[in-house]
């Protein structure tokens, strides 16, 4: 990823990216170095809107990635960090898997017992238990390449989309 891409696109919105201060308390989701690079470097003190959801800052990042706390808490277990939220309560969740970012319905995660989500391929609403295989069905697949959506996202051309997903 080209963090310093990133970062100039963050400024043209008036925003200072200046990362986590804190990376040991993230190093569980930093094992992908996109991922790595956008806590480390991208993250701002107080956040941004763009296309239509909002960018967590420094206090609302690690808000919404606490425990218990929904969906950011329970994705954060099986390897995602959740660095958007929209109107609707829903998030962009990076992968430190696989570097890809992903949406996340936060009704899809809100019990503890089991995930609900529609199948994307027959529209069929499915009920499973938690796991990391059935966390990836239930997650919408956004974007390969870190850089390229918050590149897009900061330039308003996602939000037709997310509006869609929200």
């Amino acid at each position: 990823m080209n963090a310093e891409r990133v970062r100039e696109a963050i400024r043209s919105l008036g925003s200072v990216p200046i990362g986590i201060t804190d990376s040991e308390s993230w190093s569980d989701v930093m094992s992908h170095p996109d991922v790595r690079d956008y806590l480390a470097s991208c993250v701002t003190e107080e956040g941004f809107d763009a296309s239509g959801v909002g960018i967590l800052g420094m206090s609302r990042l690690a808000e919404e990635n606490a425990e218990g706390v929904v969906p950011g808490g329970q994705l954060r277990k099986y390897g995602y960090v959740v660095v958007a939220i929209s109107v609707g309560g829903n998030a962009v969740a990076l992968s430190s898997s696989d570097g890809r970012v992903y949406w996340a319905d936060h009704s899809s995660f809100s019990d503890d017992v089991e995930i609900s989500y529609e199948d994307h391929e027959t529209g069929e609403w499915r009920y499973s238990r938690w796991s990391a295989a059935n966390v990836q069905k239930a997650l919408v697949h956004l974007s390969d390449s870190i850089e390229e959506f918050f590149i897009n996202l900061i330039a308003g051309r996602l939000e037709e989309r997310l509006n869609e997903l929200d």
